[in-house]
C-alpha cells in the first residue's frame, strides 16, 4: 500500500537514524555486517497517528542538522573505514551522499504523486 506524506516524513526520519548508526559503528572500526530494516513495519509501528507534520518536519531538520556535525568530526581515517549493511558494502564517506540521495528520492515521489513540493 503507498504510503501517506506523514508515513513517508516516519520513514525518512527511521532512515536518517539508521543510516548515522550505520556511519557510527563502521567509523569506530565494527566488523560485524548490520542487518537491514523492515521499512513498512517501522512505518506501521512509528505511532505516526499522533504526530503532527509540522512536528516531523521539525526533527528531520533538527536530526539532520545534527548529523552535518556529526559527520564532520570523523577524522579521514574514519571516513576511509567501511563495511556491510543489508548485504551492500559502504564506506562512511558514502553514506551522507546516500542520506541526501534518499530524501530527494521521497521528495520526488511525494511531488509526483501529490503535485506539492
Amino acid at each position: 500500500m503507498p504510503w501517506s506524506i506523514k508515513e513517508v516524513l516516519g520513514h525518512l526520519l527511521d532512515s536518517e537514524r539508521i543510516f548515522t548508526y550505520r556511519a557510527l559503528r563502521f567509523a569506530r572500526n565494527t566488523i560485524t555486517d548490520l542487518p537491514g530494516f523492515d521499512q513498512n513495519a517501522y512505518v506501521r509501528f512509528g505511532n505516526l497517528e499522533t504526530r503532527t507534520l509540522q512536528d516531523m518536519l521539525n526533527e528531520l531538520i533538527a536530526l539532520r542538522r545534527s548529523n552535518v556535525v556529526f559527520f564532520r568530526s570523523f577524522s579521514d581515517e574514519a571516513l576511509r573505514r567501511s563495511g556491510t549493511a543489508y548485504g551492500r558494502y559502504v564506506t562512511v564517506r558514502t553514506l551522507p551522499f546516500v542520506m541526501v540521495g534518499h530524501v530527494a528520492h521521497h521528495i520526488g515521489i511525494i511531488r509526483d504523486k501529490y503535485g506539492i513540493g
